[in-house]
């Protein structure tokens, strides 16, 4: 191996969607600073890979076929501490932002974003920087400072990691095993934590709840 090409930033992709990681691959081959570790579809392939050779930053989807993306980032950070974590999403960084740092990732992007702004991602976080927009950094600064924002927040700031994870598989058309297949826990667990959304959305029924997690997850 080249001097030059050790002090690339190595990057393994974790997305369940072709197009996505192709997308991604692409951008990592052709940026001078980044090298390709590898890719993966599913979070169980992206441990293997991770097992066989450690990057430096994981480019993670919230949304993976075998288990929650927030999830996979904890169980990954709690073998690898070190390891660089990028969250790369559709979902709103104003919901899943602040949660993704929580679970121990260093930067949010969603995939509406250029390449640009995802590589510049993967590098700060390379370096050990967090990495979000400046609307979500303005708003965890205000959070943080005590002031009171312009606007109070939506209901489902209301809602614990875990009972998102649910709203969005919810919104997803996911029933309550399949739900709790993904975030490997008991039916029992999800529908109690399909009532307390419910309650703290204020909806009426569990077919109000429907129609919301369906909107808001196409938003």
């Amino acid at each position: 191996m080249t001097s030059a090409s050790q002090q690339r930033t190595r990057v393994l992709v974790v997305d369940d969607h072709p197009a996505i990681r192709e997308a991604l691959v692409w951008m990592i081959q052709n940026a001078p600073d980044l090298a390709l570790s590898g890719e993966a579809g599913t979070a169980d392939e992206g441990f293997t890979l991770i097992q066989r050779d450690v990057p430096d930053v994981v480019v993670v989807d919230v949304a993976m076929p075998d288990t929650h993306g927030l999830d996979f980032v904890r169980s990954l950070l709690s073998v690898y501490p070190d390891l660089g974590v990028v969250v790369y999403s559709i979902y709103d960084e104003m919901i899943y932002a602040e949660r993704a740092l929580r679970a121990g990732a260093l930067g949010y992007v969603m995939k509406r974003e250029s390449s640009a702004v995802v590589r510049e991602a993967i590098r700060s976080v390379a370096r050990g920087e967090a990495y979000l927009s400046r609307a979500m950094s303005s708003r965890i600064l205000t959070r943080a400072s005590g002031k009171p924002g312009k606007a109070s927040g939506p209901l489902t700031d209301l809602l614990t990691d875990r009972e998102i994870e649910v709203l969005q598989l919810l919104g997803e058309g996911g029933d309550l095993d399949e739900i709790a297949s993904r975030l490997h826990v008991s039916r029992k667990t999800v529908e109690t934590h399909r009532r307390h959304v419910k309650e703290k959305l204020e909806l009426n029924s569990i077919s109000e709840l429907l129609v919301f997690a369906v909107r808001w997850t196409d938003t």
